[in-house]
């Protein structure tokens, strides 16, 4: 017997806009100005983007894609999860942004595609294949954190109180996303 999932479709936004976000810039310490035109730089994430997507897809994950919008300029549209999180109880966290910029990206159309996903957050944890995201989750943020330890440099914190204190605390968060997604793989 064929078991029917719905855990297995995904939402992303594929930016129009992407490049370096000067309202971002001034307290986003992980952002540089490069020498390549925002017209290239907007060209290369939406190849790495398409790309994604069919491995995706050729994994047998459904993906939905929404296209960022040209009404307003969002070149970090591509990170939804920065002003929108959801909860097992049903509840939906909209947090505000510091740039202006960063407040037009909250969309309805994104929010009730995104509540789909909320609904099925019992399959995540009780399928074989929620679990099976749930470790490339675990997978993901241990690599992310990899990366906060070891290739960042910490001349981007040390001698600095408040990107100190960041560093530490996404560093405890990473730990404990990384171990919260493998503890729901491994029950």
């Amino acid at each position: 017997m064929l078991m029917q999932q719905t855990t297995n479709t995904i939402l992303m936004v594929r930016p129009i806009n992407f490049r370096m976000n000067e309202q971002t810039a001034v307290n986003n310490y992980f952002q540089e100005d490069l020498d390549i035109k925002n017209a290239e730089i907007n060209k290369k994430a939406q190849q790495e983007f398409d790309d994604f997507v069919t491995k995706l897809e050729n994994h047998g994950i459904n993906v939905i894609v929404i296209s960022d919008t040209e009404e307003f300029d969002t070149p970090d549209s591509i990170f939804p999860n920065n002003w929108v999180s959801f909860h097992q109880n049903g509840t939906v966290g909209l947090y505000p942004m510091f740039a202006e910029n960063r407040r037009v990206e909250r969309r309805e159309d994104i929010l009730e595609e995104l509540v789909l996903c909320v609904t099925s957050a019992t399959e995540l944890v009780e399928t074989n294949f929620g679990k099976r995201i749930s470790l490339g989750l675990s997978i993901f943020w241990f690599i992310r954190l990899i990366f906060q330890l070891f290739v960042y440099s910490s001349l981007l914190w040390k001698g600095k109180k408040f990107e100190t204190i960041m560093h530490t605390l996404f560093t405890a968060f990473w730990i404990y996303i990384s171990a919260i997604f493998c503890i729901i793989y491994f029950n």
